[in-house]
């Protein structure tokens, strides 16, 4: 079996993850049961190894109780959502049944209890109302908008598998912001501790800019530690993948040109961050949590997905003896 080293990733941001971990563990692992998110033995396997609650509780570890639960079950919905979606394969009527059930809840409030989805149906109206009460309409407004786009570029996705063609490189780098679920995840960082941003700062190019680049940096952390996986089932959205197929070039090749970009993509968000922060164009009193809650998503993604969960079959060759700078695994073909 072929032992294939990432080069190192670059994340010089502080690790952390939040002490109320165990009781939003209890929490997600009822309410997956309560909607019956796991019905198969196989299912709730899948949910044990992932291991959600490390997930948000590292990204969003300065959540109270309520929101922290909230974030973790919406992420555990969201990757349930995902599977099921890529599962799908090119099935684009079922694909469509599923997004427009699922918008249905969000713009009308409505769960079918007749759909082969309504598990997923219940499951969102639950965590739809729980955020309705907590944020102001500008902000559902705008989630709402999020994951319209969010399912839109699963439809895209369920063409291009529909077509047995991949995209190209330049198309998917276009679309993977959209397809990764980050823009409605990242709506989640005002959530916690009530910080909104009105739209005229949320909406400024400098700050679309630093989100966008954030999202970027977690893409492709993501691509790079799910390529392994992706490939055993033929998940052609990938950008290893694409760069192996289009550029003819080998497995450890397209992973250290990923890791390239993805390393430079951090360190142009530090730019940014400090570019916005101290250049007083853009000034609100919950600039600095949002940013730091960009930052939390770039660490705490990469480090749930080497260190806690099995999703992704990664494997920890070398950990930074500070837990900050440098993370170094491999992935088995």
């Amino acid at each position: 079996m072929e032992q294939l080293h990432l080069p190192q990733i670059c994340c010089p941001f502080p690790a952390s993850i939040s002490h109320l971990l165990d009781d939003v563990h209890a929490h997600n692992m009822y309410w997956v049961q309560q909607f019956n998110l796991a019905p198969t033995p196989q299912l709730m396997a899948a949910y044990r190894q992932a291991r959600f609650p490390w997930f948000v509780s590292r990204i969003y570890h300065t959540a109270d109780y309520l929101e922290l639960c909230l974030a973790c079950d919406f992420c555990t919905w969201l990757f349930r959502v995902d599977d099921l979606l890529e599962q799908l394969g090119g099935n684009k009527r079922q694909h469509e049944r599923v997004v427009q059930e699922m918008i249905r809840v969000l713009e009308h409030g409505q769960a079918s209890v007749l759909s082969e989805q309504a598990t997923l149906a219940a499951g969102l109206m639950d965590i739809w109302e729980r955020m309705k009460a907590l944020c102001p309409p500008g902000w559902q407004r705008r989630f709402i908008k999020n994951m319209k786009n969010l399912f839109d570029a699963t439809c895209w996705e369920a063409d291009n598998r529909f077509a047995a063609q991949p995209p190209g490189i330049a198309e998917y780098i276009k679309m993977r912001p959209y397809t990764s679920a980050m823009y409605p995840c990242i709506d989640l960082i005002e959530m916690m501790g009530q910080s909104w941003l009105p739209d005229e700062i949320r909406l400024h190019d400098a700050v679309q800019q630093l989100t966008l680049t954030c999202i970027e940096a977690v893409c492709w952390i993501n691509d790079l530690v799910s390529f392994n996986k992706e490939q055993r089932i033929n998940e052609p959205h990938n950008v290893v993948l694409l760069l192996q197929g289009e550029h003819r070039l080998s497995p450890y090749d397209a992973i250290r040109e990923v890791t390239e970009v993805c390393n430079e993509t951090i360190r142009h968000f530090q730019f940014l961050e400090n570019k916005l922060l101290t250049g007083g164009k853009v000034v609100h009193k919950n600039l600095p949590h949002y940013t730091a809650g960009l930052r939390s998503w770039i660490r705490g993604n990469l480090d749930w997905s080497i260190f806690d969960t099995e999703r992704y079959g990664v494997k920890v060759v070398k950990r930074d003896e500070e837990y900050l700078s440098f993370s170094k695994i491999f992935l088995e073909e």
